[in-house]
């Protein structure tokens, strides 16, 4: 097998099948580092890391989200990989290299996430406004702006850092409209975290800012969570208010209320109440931590927030929840591997090959 360049070491990553329903094409994979000792050959600033595709010499799209260790320390990191194809029956092998001295920075968000993506905030303080934006990922450029230096304000997160809403004055809001490219499907999700089931909240909203939002994602205090579409709604109960992560994604495919899917935690949630009033899709401001018009402030905290002008299929959000929600990733991890040779350790061990060389001179005069 083919080995990219001249780097020093790589490990294979075979990605499970086992909550994949069906192929996925162009999927964001998270890859994940906890204090994996393996790491220490990397740059202390994971530059040098590159992943390839099965053939171990086509380079992959991805992100760095995190990044921690590296230069003689075990690592710790977030990345997201664009994997061109998943199966159902066999899912995927990619290869994650390390242990390359003086290697440029590898990472191209803009190219992990595809067209339909119209927005995504991992929602860490992040971006040349710091700490009062979030910055997207997309090419689209949709930042959010906190309504202040923290508020809301930076926590660990279900994937790295999120943010926590105070559900009094915390709000983040985009600079600019959100376009759909003109497409009726599109699909809104996020992973939340709250313990308050008697108040009205509100953690999304996207839509007009003189009037009731277009789409109204919020919480109606009695363990149920509704969309919203002016005056119309879709409802689904689910138990959310217990201080837990959850994922929850609506998907609109079609052009109607009825049309509405919902899911909670990868899976499609039945929905209690639901009409046929027809959706109008246009462009607008979003909001999180409170509606568009009339507060309803969010007591929480959110992660992982995603916009797409697309109907993402329930196999797409099964496995997405899967995969950020798993210990494992729904990843297996092969053992190391060095390039023929030896690998190359990327940091500096002059000085005590100087002090081998002194201490044997010494021995041999």
């Amino acid at each position: 097998m083919a080995w990219y360049s001249d780097w020093g070491f790589r490990k294979q990553i075979d990605v499970q099948d086992t909550n994949v329903d069906g192929a996925l094409t162009d999927f964001p994979v998270l890859v994940q580092l906890t204090a994996d000792a393996d790491f220490h050959e990397a740059l202390a600033t994971g530059y040098d890391i590159r992943f390839t595709l099965s053939d171990g010499s086509t380079l992959l799209y991805y992100e760095r989200e995190s990044w921690s260790g590296g230069a003689g320390s075990a690592a710790t990191a977030d990345f997201w990989v664009k994997v061109p194809s998943i199966a159902a029956s066999g899912g995927a092998t990619i290869y994650i290299y390390y242990g390359k001295a003086g290697a440029g920075d590898g990472q191209d968000a803009a190219n992990v996430w595809n067209a339909n993506y119209q927005l995504i905030w991992h929602l860490d303080d992040s971006g040349a406004g710091w700490p009062n934006d979030i910055y997207d990922s997309t090419s689209n450029a949709n930042h959010g702006t906190k309504r202040a230096a923290n508020e809301p304000n930076e926590v660990a997160g279900k994937v790295y850092k999120a943010q926590e809403f105070d559900g009094a004055n915390d709000d983040l809001q985009t600079k600019d409209n959100i376009g759909v490219t003109g497409s009726t499907n599109r699909t809104m999700e996020c992973w939340l975290k709250t313990s308050d089931n008697v108040n009205l909240q509100c953690p999304i909203s996207w839509g007009v800012t003189s009037n009731y939002a277009k789409w109204w994602f919020y919480l109606d205090g009695s363990d149920a969570w509704e969309l919203s579409i002016r005056n119309a709604n879709r409802e689904w109960s689910d138990v959310y208010a217990d201080g837990s992560w959850h994922h929850m994604a609506v998907v609109l495919d079609g052009t109607k209320t009825s049309d509405l899917i919902g899911y909670f935690d990868g899976a499609v949630s039945t929905p209690d109440a639901t009409n046929d009033e027809t959706i109008n899709t246009g462009a607008g401001d979003l909001f999180a931590g409170q509606d568009s018009g009339s507060g309803n402030g969010f007591t929480g905290t959110l992660d992982e927030l995603r916009i797409s002008d697309t109907a993402r299929s329930a196999a797409w959000i099964k496995f997405e929840h899967a995969n950020i929600n798993e210990a494992d990733n729904e990843l297996t991890w092969g053992a190391e591997e060095a390039a023929a040779g030896g690998g190359f350790i990327p940091y500096d061990f002059s000085g005590d090959l100087r002090g081998g060389i002194n201490a044997l001179s010494g021995g041999l005069s």
